[in-house]
């Protein structure tokens, strides 16, 4: 077998949750299961930009939990739904991108089920047959360990909460720091 033969067996599996992924978002897409909770999100939260932008938030912190803090799931479902959302303010498509791909590279890779933590402690409990000594952390013990991303989520939130760095999209796509009437 050759490098790029190779190289494409070992993708097998991110081929294969992202191709269920997009399935699954195109039946959701298709039965108005996402314009349901586009028009549900708008009537009771996104009112305003920051109300977009919470819910934005929210979603994507959601969807990790439920998806063990996989990042592609949570980038894929919730990049077309936050997208969406932030068009409802003319919110600028960086400022969309930002929270979605911040908030999943953040909240993930905190949370005890992680794939990311069980893959740690995996590895470690590897490495016990030639380092007798290492004490392999329980997940939960982990949840303050990780502070980083733990202060991504934070400094994320804060900056929806106070509107620090929003930016609108204005004519031909540029980039519009206030709008008149918006908060």
């Amino acid at each position: 077998m050759g490098i790029i033969t190779e190289g494409i067996s070992g993708m097998y599996g991110v081929i294969l949750i992202v191709a269920a992924v997009v399935s699954l978002l195109e039946v959701m897409k298709a039965s108005g299961a996402i314009s349901s909770l586009i028009a549900w999100s708008r009537k009771h939260f996104a009112k305003s930009p920051t109300g977009s932008e919470l819910v934005m938030l929210f979603n994507t912190t959601l969807w990790n939990f439920l998806t063990a803090g996989v990042t592609t799931n949570a980038v894929a479902v919730c990049g077309p739904i936050n997208s969406e959302l932030g068009q409802i303010y003319e919110i600028h498509p960086y400022r969309r991108a930002n929270i979605t791909d911040a908030i999943a590279n953040s909240f993930s890779y905190f949370m005890p089920w992680s794939a990311y933590i069980l893959i740690f402690i995996g590895v470690a409990q590897g490495l016990l047959t030639n380092y007798p000594f290492i004490t392999i952390p329980q997940p939960i013990q982990l949840f303050f360990a990780i502070f980083y991303p733990m202060a991504i989520w934070v400094v994320m939130f804060v900056s929806v909460i106070t509107g620090y760095g929003r930016e609108f999209e204005g004519e031909g796509g540029k980039v519009v720091y206030k709008k008149p009437g918006l908060r």
